[in-house]
């Protein structure tokens, strides 16, 4: 589950972002909450292995962003750079889907870990 930044009131988990008729990935989506760029505005998104999207302005393809996202286990908090591009007008906001780049090998493993913790049946 994701974490608030600003307050720390506990875990929370976006909705699910629409999505589109011809999305076929085989990793699946997990709806998360995230900080985008020097923004300090939580935003609703998804991540997957691959990728990851987020409602919020409007960013040109190929631009460089800086995420922060909150993690379960150890890590906490995980800094990833991510290279926009689609945005997609999504009402009064855009949908901005965005490639992981440049990763340390430290943090895929994390966010790897972290998706399929995601992905587990939960006892209980």
């Amino acid at each position: 589950m994701m974490t608030h930044f600003a307050n720390d009131t506990g875990p929370t988990r976006a909705a699910p972002l629409p999505q589109s008729a011809d999305d076929r990935r085989e990793s699946p989506r997990i709806p998360l909450t995230l900080c985008v760029g020097d923004e300090a505005e939580l935003m609703e998104g998804d991540a997957s292995l691959g990728g990851i999207g987020w409602l919020g302005r409007e960013r040109a393809s190929g631009t460089r962003v800086d995420l922060l996202l909150g993690v379960t286990g150890e890590a906490g908090r995980l800094r990833l750079s991510v290279e926009v591009f689609r945005v997609t007008p999504a009402g009064e906001l855009f949908r901005v889907q965005a490639r992981f780049v440049d990763l340390s090998l430290d943090a895929e493993l994390t966010l790897a870990r972290w998706l399929h913790e995601e992905t587990q049946p939960r006892n209980g």
